[in-house]
């Protein structure tokens, strides 16, 4: 393994995966998090500005993992699924800085059609999801099949 930055640069396929997948990851535990906060605050004290700084922690971490793997060497054709982590994580982003923030926006004495608003458009723009995210897995599978690895069984490593 070869240090970039804070990462280390995985030279086999096997880790080249892990890697991007951890990245992904990690960017899954930012939403849950935030997810898991607006639970929260909708359930007690309805002051949605205090999303913001788990907003501002996904879209700081997608800004830092988009430039890393950008620079990112690929290892054994793995660009395509380099690419479609990169797209995904654009798309998220985008969703984030329209979606979260107009919820971040509501006042503590929202109106239902206030709220309904916001949740409606972060539930519209997260339909929108699924196929950046599908594009990324068949490009994660595609990737371990033509490196003789499963996904799964990469997964069952961790």
């Amino acid at each position: 393994m070869v240090s970039i930055g804070c990462r280390l640069y995985a030279q086999t396929p096997v880790a080249f995966n892990a890697d991007l997948s951890s990245r992904a990851d990690s960017f899954f535990r930012l939403g849950a998090i935030w997810g898991s906060k607006l639970e929260d605050i909708s359930h007690a004290s309805r002051n949605y500005e205090e999303l913001k700084p788990y907003r501002l922690r996904a879209t700081d971490y997608i800004d830092l993992q988009v430039n890393e793997l950008t620079l990112l060497k690929d290892v054994k054709d793995s660009k395509n699924m380099r690419l479609a982590l990169i797209e995904f994580l654009k798309f998220e982003k985008t969703l984030i800085n329209s979606s979260f923030m107009q919820i971040e926006k509501l006042p503590a004495k929202a109106t239902e059609q206030q709220m309904q608003l916001a949740f409606g458009s972060l539930e519209e723009a997260s339909a929108k999801e699924e196929p950046y995210l599908m594009k990324l897995i068949q490009a994660q599978e595609a990737y371990a099949a033509n490196n003789g690895f499963k996904v799964a069984d990469e997964k069952a490593k961790r």
